[in-house]
């Protein structure tokens, strides 16, 4: 077995609030969502839960401004139905 040196800032910032993602897919980042905010998630296409992705959320600045910051990026799209389920495109 051989040893690996890990960033111990990055691995246990969920416990400051943070979650950082590092080429992560959409359906990992959604797990993360629903448990932090309590929301269900869909895909209108269902390869889109495996688009990756590197960031982080911070769980002191509302869920919309990580959501838009993926939004900008051009490789995902969301909405929210009348039973307050995200939908990603």
């Amino acid at each position: 077995m051989q040893a690996t040196r890990f960033d111990a800032e990055e691995l246990l910032a969920w416990r400051e609030g943070t979650y950082v993602f590092h080429a992560a897919t959409i359906d990992e980042m959604c797990a993360v969502l629903k448990r932090w905010y309590g929301i269900n998630v869909m895909y209108d296409n269902v390869n889109t839960g495996q688009r990756r992705f590197t960031g982080y959320i911070d769980k002191s600045r509302p869920m919309q401004h990580f959501l838009d910051d993926l939004k900008f990026t051009g490789h995902f799209d969301y909405y929210f139905d009348n039973d307050s389920v995200m939908h990603i495109r």
